[in-house]
């Protein structure tokens, strides 16, 4: 890939497993705290290296796992940049000898094919298959992501392209960039596979890395999930054949269809173990005992130094004893550990029957860097995608943030800011006894809690029953996952949540803090953030101007809204020159609403800057001139009929330079 776009996308993706399988109903597999085995992990002396592992390597950079396949009996290696044409053959007899052969030659219609992460054998048409990884470059803010198929008939000198295997959605051009998303992210597509042959159960699987990329202008990490899609292997790997793995069945097209995030990446079968087992990013190991389920244990991390899928070894290959099988093996393994140009080391592997508990490597809320998701509870960001295959990801939620008048504090808890926190500040204490409260009706509350290096424990009321203690210890600070979720409620009682300071910590934390975010639960809401695009008039938003009694609607560039006299409409803010800024919702149905929502201002400049709720033509709700450091709360219910409007318009003095007010007001229907 391209030096810049992959090595930002994986040295920020620090290796980590966000293992949190207690936050939602996962298949009985993934409550096991132990796996089914031991190991022991050898560095081993390697007398020599192949070009391909060592600064002589043909490729500028090398940060991309090689390609191996067993061609006639003869061990390959290739490998191509898909910013380069040549594709580089090495062939030997397993994948420490392999030594440089002509290269071969790939012409094709997509964009950057690289040949990366596996290949495929067919001997009896004696054919070569090697899925790519396509990118499209300076795709709205960065890199989109597609899998593609060649083959090859005479050993990778040429190959011939057949297709797409593997999108995001329809492969044809142009297609929908991240404007045309709701919310804070997009889709950012599959690639970066790992490929796994399952001659036992009939079928080709490929294990991909799935990217949510955060939007221009918005503060917060990109991060990937790993999917899995898989073809018969009478199928030949041929487009259209392709299945995604989605809420438990292989019911979506491979080209266009939605999929479920797995624990599974870098998969073989073990004959020692009678299971599936996967090398997985931050030298972490997981096991399954049927793929057509996909009943993959949660990642444990193996102690004891930096293997694989770490800060400095990236791309890694797995083999048997022989060192030439890399979809089967057993007792003894070997693990190539390398990246850019830069060997780091070849482990044995040692397996023995028995169980490695969850203190000797599993972690629960392990994080390095809050970018990569390899739990099926996965993370949730601050804020809905309603695009997103993800049942709960997808959903619309009432939020109520830490400052909202409805949220009750004992003790005394302070106000924290941080970027990573999407705008929002936290509420943090850690005096035993401090509590905080909400109060609800719904079927499932969700509780927001920043995890970080210096967090501690915190118990979980609900109705005065106790639920759980909540560690929220992670090694680097994230918002992204629910500390806690409470499915199943009676949505017609009101219910109380609490959350309770316990004081004390986990060994590995500093300090026993606790940082409250938000509280949230589905709902028929819509927030302007969530349903923030550049297309007018989605989720029911439109951005528009107001000059005298006028409304203009504007134009979207890149990442705001701009109107004529100069106002300007954002993710979280809404800007007043000589005209107005409004955000207008258009009520979807007859009903009772309500509006809430929060202003306030970041600098003096702005001061004189005030907010108006009209309903059609009659005035709501009105501010007075917004303070800096002070925030001022709206939050009333009204009656509406389907297609009547509601208008936030942001007004500013006129001896105000600057009219920029953060407001993100939400509406949720309360019938």
């Amino acid at each position: 890939m391209n030096k810049k776009s992959f090595i930002s996308h994986l040295l920020y993706s620090v290796a980590y497993q966000i293992a949190m399988a207690f936050l939602l109903q996962l298949p009985a597999i993934a409550q096991d705290r132990s796996l089914p085995f031991t190991m022991s992990v050898t560095q081993m002396p390697v007398d020599s290296l192949p070009d391909y592992l060592t600064q002589k390597s043909p490729d500028e950079w090398m940060d991309f796992p090689v390609s191996t396949a067993v061609v006639d009996g003869e061990f390959w290696v290739m490998f191509k940049n898909g910013e380069t044409k040549p594709a580089f053959r090495y062939k030997g007899t397993n994948f420490e000898n392999a030594t440089r052969q002509p290269d071969g030659s790939m012409f094709t219609s997509v964009s950057r094919p690289y040949i990366l992460g596996g290949m495929w054998y067919d001997s009896s048409d004696k054919k070569l298959y090697a899925p790519l990884h396509c990118e499209t470059r300076g795709y709205y803010t960065t890199i989109l992501r597609q899998i593609h198929l060649a083959s090859s008939v005479d050993k990778g000198l040429t190959w011939k392209y057949e297709g797409p295997i593997i999108t995001r959605d329809d492969p044809k051009f142009p297609l929908p960039t991240g404007r045309e998303s709701s919310g804070l992210y997009w889709d950012g597509g599959e690639g970066d596979f790992v490929i796994y042959v399952d001659t036992k159960g009939g079928y080709i699987y490929l294990y991909t890395n799935s990217y949510t990329w955060p939007k221009t202008g918005i503060k917060a990490p990109y991060f990937f999930r790993h999917h899995v899609a898989r073809c018969k292997i009478s199928d030949k790997m041929a487009p259209g054949k392709w299945q995604k793995f989605y809420n438990g069945e292989w019911s979506q097209p491979g080209v266009g269809g939605k999929a479920s995030a797995v624990d599974g990446y870098y998969v073989m079968y073990n004959r020692y173990l009678n299971k599936y087992i996967s090398f997985n990013y931050g030298n972490s190991i997981a096991v399954c005992t049927n793929l057509s389920k996909q009943d993959w244990t949660p990642c444990f991390k193996i102690s004891g130094g930096d293997y694989w899928g770490s800060k400095k070894s990236m791309a890694w290959l797995v083999t048997d004893a022989n060192k030439t099988d890399v979809y089967t093996g057993g007792k003894t393994l070997f693990v190539y550990s390398y990246w850019e140009k830069v060997f780091h080391g070849l482990f044995k592997i040692d397996l023995e029957k028995g169980h490695t508990p969850e203190s000797a490597g599993y972690m629960v809320g392990y994080a390095e860097e809050p970018k990569i998701s390899m739990d099926p509870s996965k993370l949730y960001l601050n804020g809905s995608r309603y695009e997103s295959p993800d049942s709960i990801e997808s959903l619309h939620f009432r939020r109520i943030n830490c400052l909202s008048p409805q949220v009750t504090y004992s003790g005394g808890w302070v106000d924290e800011k941080n970027d990573a926190y999407y705008v929002l500040p936290v509420k943090q204490h850690e005096t035993a006894g401090s509590s905080i409260q909400f109060s609800f009706k719904a079927k499932d509350i969700y509780w927001k809690a920043v995890k970080g290096p210096d967090c501690g424990k915190a118990d979980v009321y609900l109705d005065n029953r106790f639920q759980k203690t909540i560690d929220c210890w992670a090694a680097s600070a994230t918002p992204l996952q629910s500390a806690f979720i409470k499915n199943g409620l009676d949505p017609k009682k009101v219910h109380t949540i609490k959350i309770v300071v316990r004081g004390d910590k986990n060994s590995k934390s500093s300090a026993a803090k606790i940082r409250h975010l938000l509280f949230e639960y589905p709902a028929e809401s819509y927030s302007s953030s969530d349903g923030f695009t550049g297309v007018m008039g989605k989720n029911n938003w439109h951005y528009q101007e107001k000059k005298g009694k006028n409304y203009t609607d504007m134009v979207f560039k890149d990442p705001q809204w701009k109107g004529a006299e100069g106002s300007e409409i954002g993710y979280f803010h809404m800007t007043a020159q000589s005209g107005d800024a409004v955000k207008k919702w258009v009520a979807t149905r007859t009903g009772k609403i309500r509006i809430e929502g929060a202003l306030s201002i970041e600098k003096d400049s702005a001061k004189g800057v005030s907010g108006e709720i009209r309903k059609n033509n009659m005035q709501a709700w009105s501010s007075k001139p917004v303070e800096l450091k002070k925030t001022i709360f709206h939050d009333f219910t009204i009656q509406v009929k389907k297609g009547d409007a509601i208008y936030f318009i942001v007004k500013r003095n006129v001896r105000t330079s600057n009219g920029k007010l953060l407001w993100d007001p939400a509406i949720t229907y309360e019938d």
